[in-house]
């Protein structure tokens, strides 16, 4: 239930858009305050204390540990596309271009800006290059044309 919730609000959140400075602070502390209740919601009304399993309470503290980090990449400066994407990569490790752009678009940052920001991560977190995903994808068309066409021969054949 919880682990719903909080998938459902990461969605939530990333629809925010765009978000300011200030909404960001109170979407802050809005989830620090839902992370608060999630965790204290195992031994809600109960009369014996218990401490919640350990695998709901770090499932709990990662995925709201990931929305507290979106928001505070949301309040973050973007003067420099490579100190954004080092701060993006340090506090998001296991993050993708995917979500660094949903995150670009919460901060409302031009498309041309955003392309630069999402080449940049790709090519310094990612891995990829331009001309390597050109070529990939150019190679993975020709393959599937390549595929089709051997698919027809065989069946005009047969």
């Amino acid at each position: 239930l919880a682990t719903q919730l909080v998938n459902k609000f990461l969605g939530a959140l990333f629809r925010c858009r765009p978000v300011s400075l200030t909404g960001a602070e109170q979407l802050l502390l809005d989830t620090h305050s839902l992370k608060t209740f999630l965790l204290s919601m195992p031994s809600v009304e109960s009369s014996i204390s218990t401490k919640p399993p350990t695998v709901y309470t770090n499932g709990v503290v990662k995925t709201m540990t990931k929305a507290e980090m979106i928001l505070k990449m949301v309040m973050s400066e973007t003067n420099s596309a490579e100190d954004f994407v080092s701060a993006y990569s340090r506090l998001l490790p296991e993050s993708d271009s995917s979500e660094l752009q949903k995150v670009l678009e919460m901060k409302a940052i031009r498309r041309q800006e955003q392309t630069s920001i999402i080449q940049l991560y790709r090519t310094q977190i990612e891995g990829h290059s331009p001309a390597t995903s050109n070529l990939n994808s150019g190679f993975v068309c020709r393959f599937q044309l390549f595929l089709f066409i051997h698919s027809f021969i065989y069946l005009f054949i047969n």
